[in-house]
């Protein structure tokens, strides 16, 4: 595709200028690839960086769930052993007044059986002093009567 009727150096030149022209061409597309590559990659970055941080941020709720269900599991440990505690508690206290009622109940009827033994014994001797009263009064009778 030469001109006819222009210099020979115009070809050159035309020449160079379409080689310049396809270089500058073939760069922009190189550079245009390059881009479109980098913003293929920076998309690509930016995608994986999302999915970590979604990632990082369901890891952090599981966490985050796994410590609560740990608390509350500990709460009710610990509830269950105060419970537990408590009822030890309140059974000994039940064992305990059950034991003073017992010993009191004891102490009442040991108590109660001395009296009775008293009684026993005081009725006996006035049991005695009364047949030694009849017997004497029988006996000053009979003296009596011996007298006369």
């Amino acid at each position: 595709m030469y001109i006819t009727n222009v210099h020979p150096a115009y070809h050159e030149k035309l020449a160079l200028q379409l080689q310049e022209d396809l270089i500058r061409e073939e760069e922009e597309s190189n550079k245009k690839q390059e881009a479109k590559k980098a913003k293929a990659h920076d998309k690509k970055r930016k995608a994986n960086e999302a999915k970590a941080l979604k990632k990082a941020e369901e890891d952090a709720k599981l966490r985050a769930l796994e410590e609560e269900k740990k608390r509350k599991a500990e709460e009710e440990a610990q509830k269950r052993k105060a419970a537990e505690e408590e009822k030890q508690r309140k059974k000994a206290e039940e064992r305990r007044k059950a034991q003073e009622a017992e010993e009191q109940k004891r102490l009442r009827e040991l108590e109660q059986e001395e009296a009775r033994l008293k009684e026993e014994a005081r009725k006996r001797l006035e049991r005695e002093e009364a047949r030694r009263r009849a017997d004497a009064e029988k006996e000053a009778e009979r003296e009596q009567r011996q007298q006369q």
